[in-house]
C-alpha cells in the first residue's frame, strides 16, 4: 500500500499537479486497491483531520492578519521599523528585518508576511541601490519569521497533530526567531558596507524626523503592537485558549479598522472573501495530508523509520542530523503545511524514542521545514518576492547562499541547544 501511495504521489508531483491533488489521488488509489469501502474511509479520515478544536484558530488568525493589513497598518509598521533602524548602515534592509519581526506577531503566515513586505519594501530598496535578487532573498528569508515568532499557524497545526500545548509551541519560537532576525541584520549590515551605491543613496535620502513625527508614528502603531501581547497574555493567563485568542484577534482587528475608518464595508467584504479562499486551500491540504499520514501510520511506517534510523546510530544528535537532512530535502519539493502534517506523526515518535524534548523537536521541525520556503525548486517565498521585483526566479539564486547558511545555522542551534526553545515555555509553566 505504501509503495502505491508514494509512487502515485511522486508521479503526479513530477507532472506538476497541485500538492493537495497529489496526496489525495495517492491516498485514494492505495486505499481502493487494498481496503474495502475505500470511499467511506477516505471521507471519514478527511473529516477527522479537520475535527480539531486547535485548527479552528487557523481561519481566525488568517482573517485577523488580512484585516490588519487592509486597515493600512502594514505601512505604519514599516515606517516604525524604519524609524528604529533606518539610520544605521543598511538601514532599509534592516527595516525589512525588523518589520518582519513585528509582522510575525500579527499574522503568523510566511506567505502573507512575505507578500506585504515585498510590495512595500522592494521598490524603495531598488531605488536605493540594493540589487533586486538580493532584496528578494532577504525578504523571502524574513518571511520565515512569521511562523516562528508567535502566533504561528504551523504551531497550531503541529499541536493539532500531537496534542502538544499551542501556547508552549508559540513561546518556543521567540528566541529562535530573534536569533534568526539578528543573523539577518548582520547580513544586511555586511552587504550595505560593501555596496558603495547603497551607502551613497542612504546618505542622500537620510532625513531626521522631528519630535512631533516620532510621537505621531509611535502612537499610530500602538494598536498593531498590542495585538500579539493580547494574544500571548490571554493564553498564558488562562483568560482564553489559543483558539479563542484567534477569535479575539479578529474582533480586535475589525474594531481597529472601523474606529480608524480604514475598513469600509467593501474592503471588509474583500478581506472575508480572500480569507475564505486562502482558508479553503489550506484546509484542503490539511485534510488530505492527514489522510496521507494516516495510511503511513496504519502501515507502521513511523516504526520502520524509527528502526531504520536507530540501526544507523543510537546517538540522538546523529539521528537528529538525519532528520534535519530529510526535512531539508522534503522542504525543497513539498509545501510546508503539507510536509508538516504528513511528517509529524512519522517523526515525533522517533524524537520521543531518543529522548528529545517535545517542545524542542516541534520548533526544530517547524524551522527546518521553513527553510524549504527559500530553497529551490519550490521556494514559495522566493517566487513571491521575485514576482514583486519582476525578475526571473533564477536571478536571485546567486545571492541565496548566505541566507540559506544562516537559516540552517539557526536550525542546528535549535537542534543542539534545548534551552533556546524550552527556556521561555518553562518560565510560563509548560
Amino acid at each position: 500500500m505504501i509503495t502505491c501511495l508514494v509512487l502515485v504521489f511522486i508521479v503526479l508531483l513530477l507532472l506538476g499537479a497541485p500538492i493537495a491533488y497529489c496526496m489525495g489521488a495517492g491516498a485514494y488509489l492505495s486505499m481502493a486497491m487494498y481496503m474495502p469501502q475505500a470511499k467511506v474511509q477516505v471521507i471519514a479520515k478527511m473529516f477527522g483531520g479537520l475535527d480539531s478544536f486547535s485548527l479552528m484558530a487557523v481561519p481566525f488568525f488568517i482573517l485577523a492578519g488580512n484585516l490588519m493589513d487592509s486597515s493600512g497598518i502594514s505601512r505604519q509598521l514599516v515606517d516604525f521599523a524604519n524609524m528604529l533602524v533606518g539610520r544605521i548602515k543598511g538601514g532599509l534592509a534592516m527595516t525589512a528585518v525588523v518589520s518582519g519581526v513585528i509582522f510575525a506577531g500579527v499574522s503568523g503566515s510566511a506567505s502573507a508576511d512575505t507578500s506585504a513586505l515585498a510590495a512595500i519594501l522592494i521598490p524603495p530598496m531598488t531605488e536605493e541601490g540594493y540589487e533586486k535578487g538580493w532584496s528578494s532573498c532577504l525578504i523571502g528569508t524574513v518571511g520565515m519569521l512569521g511562523p516562528i515568532i508567535p502566533p504561528s499557524l504551523l504551531a497550531i497545526l503541529y499541536s493539532a497533530a500531537t496534542g502538544l500545548s499551542v501556547g508552549a509551541i508559540f513561546l518556543s519560537g521567540v528566541i529562535p526567531g530573534v536569533v534568526l532576525a539578528l543573523t539577518l541584520l548582520i547580513v544586511s549590515y555586511h552587504y550595505a558596507t560593501r555596496n558603495k551605491t547603497v551607502m551613497e543613496n542612504q546618505e542622500k535620502h537620510k532625513r531626521k524626523r522631528t519630535g512631533a513625527e516620532i510621537r505621531a508614528l509611535c502612537i499610530s502603531v500602538i494598536p498593531a503592537l498590542l495585538m500579539p501581547f493580547i494574544i500571548i497574555f490571554g493564553i498564558l493567563s488562562g483568560i482564553f485558549t489559543a483558539t479563542e485568542s484567534a477569535g479575539v484577534a479578529c474582533v480586535y482587528a475589525m474594531l481597529y479598522g472601523f474606529i480608524s475608518r480604514r475598513l469600509p464595508f467593501k474592503t471588509l467584504w474583500k478581506c472575508l472573501v480572500d480569507s475564505a479562499e486562502g482558508i479553503s486551500k489550506l484546509m484542503l491540504i490539511v485534510c488530505l495530508a492527514t489522510l496521507f499520514g494516516w495510511i503511513l501510520s496504519v502501515n507502521n511506517f513511523p516504526i520502520m523509520v524509527r528502526d531504520a534510523m536507530m540501526s544507523v546510530s543510537s546517538n540522538k544528535y546523529v539521528i537528529l542530523l538525519m532528520i534535519l537532512l530529510l526535512l531539508l530535502f522534503v522542504g525543497c519539493f513539498m509545501e510546508t503545511i503539507a510536509a508538516l502534517t504528513i511528517l509529524v506523526p512519522v517523526l515525533a515518535p522517533v524524537a520521543t524514542a531518543i529522548g528529545i524534548n517535545e517542545i524542542q523537536f516541534a520548533e526544530f521541525m517547524i524551522i527546518a521545514l521553513l527553510v524549504g520556503a527559500i530553497t529551490p525548486p519550490v521556494g514559495i517565498n522566493l517566487y513571491i518576492t521575485t514576482s514583486v521585483a519582476k525578475i526571473p526566479f533564477t536571478k536571485c539564486l546567486k545571492y541565496l547562499a548566505p541566507f540559506l547558511i544562516m537559516s540552517i545555522l539557526v536550525t542546528l542551534l535549535v537542534m543542539v541547544i534545548p534551552g533556546l526553545t524550552t527556556f521561555i515555555p518553562s518560565l510560563a509553566g509548560f
